[in-house]
């Protein structure tokens, strides 16, 4: 079966990690509010692999880096131990949020960057 990485209705069909995942995710409307970005969740989880350290990674295609972190900061601020920044990786400026989501008692971090 061939995924569209970029639909994350695929989680759904998943191991218990990335049902909670989809579940999360939708409760948070990150993909809905990041739309406009192409939101990608990489990493562990949605190749299965993850271990139970492992965070939600999500990539996005961002051309307007103050835009971008308007809009993040703007809809998730309000999360736990919140904080944005920017960095440079492999020679491209990159704005990076963290953020915490308290869920079936584990902490759930997001790390939003820049493709």
């Amino acid at each position: 079966m061939e995924v569209n990485w970029h639909d994350i209705t695929y989680l759904k069909l998943g191991n218990e990690r990335q049902r909670n995942t989809h579940s999360v995710l939708n409760k948070l409307k990150i993909f809905k509010i990041l739309r406009e970005y192409n939101p990608t969740l990489v990493g562990t989880i949605p190749l299965e692999i993850d271990i139970s350290e492992s965070d939600l990674d999500i990539i996005c295609e961002v051309y307007d880096l103050e835009e971008y972190e308007e809009l993040v900061i703007r809809s998730f601020n309000k999360y736990d131990n919140f904080h944005i920044k920017r960095q440079t990786v492999k020679g491209l400026l990159t704005s990076l949020a963290y953020f915490g989501y308290r869920t079936k008692n584990r902490d759930t971090y997001f790390l939003c960057h820049r493709l």
